[in-house]
């Protein structure tokens, strides 16, 4: 049997451990290293679906702006609900835990933080398919279709590029979680200049994986961002967090 907590484990190439900071409920959690939020103002998160926690936890408790990008109808109509929620001071449960709604229990003023956008991010400027999840429950669609369904919605991608020069500001974290179109993004992302300090990133090969090579995929992907001077800092069972090296502190 795989051995995947290993896998990971291996991955992570800063030593000693570098304390983080957990952002987020249990399921959206993601892990960013501490020193990192007194020199960043700006987020992009790309994937939102029903948990936006990281999001408004970035927001509320270190003032950074976060734009979150996500096309699904789904994940807009959520949104808007947290954000009605937040202003009428009556949160919106998070969608997994309805014991978790303090996350959203934050003041109205959080808002002027968060900025939605309805596009996804690819290697190009199009409009593409996403394929829908194999249980109807969930809302997350796939660009490669992850789960090989058969339904799809068609929406506008963006590079990152062009997602930058539109919104005139370059971001200092980046979020990924796109339903195993990273790798498209990332090899795409070598060819830009725009370089994060922190990048956080699921890998949805974790918990989908498409053959018996995911492992080397990752491993590549990896490989590939300590080329552009990235070093993994942290990782768990789906997401990895990686640091620009020359930002690492002394």
């Amino acid at each position: 049997m795989f051995d995947t907590a290993s896998f990971l484990k291996g991955l992570v190439s800063v030593e000693p451990e570098l304390p983080h900071v957990s952002l987020g409920t249990k399921y959206g959690a993601w892990q960013v290293p501490e020193f990192a939020f007194a020199q960043c103002e700006t987020v992009f998160s790309f994937g939102a679906g029903t948990d936006i926690s990281f999001d408004v936890a970035v927001a509320h408790r270190y003032g950074l702006t976060v734009h979150i990008f996500d096309p699904t109808p789904g994940a807009k109509k959520y949104y808007d609900r947290v954000q009605n929620g937040i202003r009428e001071g009556a949160p919106e449960k998070i969608m997994r835990d309805e014991q978790e709604r303090h996350w959203y229990r934050v003041p109205a003023s959080v808002l002027d933080k968060l900025h939605y956008h309805e596009i996804g991010i690819w290697d190009a400027d199009e409009v593409v398919k996403f394929y829908s999840p194999q249980n109807e429950a969930h809302i997350s669609h796939s660009i490669v279709n992850l789960q090989r369904t058969e339904t799809y919605f068609e929406a506008d991608v963006r590079r990152l590029s062009t997602i930058v020069a539109d919104l005139g500001v370059s971001p200092d974290i980046i979020k990924i979680d796109i339903e195993g179109a990273e790798y498209t993004v990332l090899a795409d992302f070598s060819k830009q200049d725009c370089r994060p300090l922190v990048f956080c990133i699921e890998f949805d090969e974790l918990n989908h994986p498409m053959d018996d090579n995911w492992p080397d995929r990752i491993a590549g992907a990896v490989a590939n961002l300590a080329q552009l001077g990235y070093a993994c800092t942290y990782a768990t069972d789906d997401g990895l967090c990686f640091v620009r090296k020359d930002g690492l502190p002394g």
